[in-house]
């Protein structure tokens, strides 16, 4: 500003002062660019890099769209699950109410609802097939009807040892 203020040509000169400093930052960003490597892309390589940048952002939705799924579907199975299996066990609840077994957990103060889903359903199945094949009957009956079932006098029961674990867990 001095200088432009005192000299007549001096706004030409402070003109010229930018424009060589502006030369000067742009020699010193090409010899930058050439001493790194990098220059610019021609079209061939614009046209690489556009579609990297495509396929990787389509990997990067993919993924984002599976991870959505995911996090949708999983509730949705949960849920499925639990509703299926709470109907298969009440399906076993009821097929015990009309068998012996059923009026033996009675008596020994086990509750079917609480039983069916305490016990592993691979469990309650092979006590299921026990009492149904059993050659006890009659003696299960006449001690069902006399009401003297507890944990000690049921030796005659293909599930004994099974009722004998059930009685010693906390209900």
């Amino acid at each position: 500003m001095y200088v432009a203020a005192n000299n007549p040509n001096g706004l030409d000169v402070a003109e010229k002062t930018v424009d060589n400093f502006v030369a000067h930052l742009h020699r010193l960003h090409t010899d930058c660019d050439t001493i790194s490597g990098w220059h610019e892309p021609d079209s061939e390589h614009r046209r690489e890099l556009l579609m990297s940048t495509i396929i990787q952002l389509s990997f990067t939705l993919l993924a984002i769209l599976l991870l959505a799924a995911f996090v949708v579907l999983l509730p949705v199975a949960i849920i499925f699950n639990y509703k299926a299996g709470m109907k298969y066990r009440e399906i076993l609840a009821r097929q015990i109410e009309r068998l012996r077994l059923g009026k033996i957990l009675a008596a020994l103060g086990i509750d079917i609802d609480t039983y069916v889903s305490m016990e592993r359903t691979v469990d309650i199945r092979e006590q299921i097939s026990r009492c149904k094949t059993c050659d006890n009957t009659e003696e299960c009956d006449d001690r069902l009807a006399e009401g003297i079932i507890d944990t000690d006098n049921i030796g005659f029961c293909n599930n004994e040892k099974s009722l004998q674990e059930l009685t010693r867990v906390p209900k």
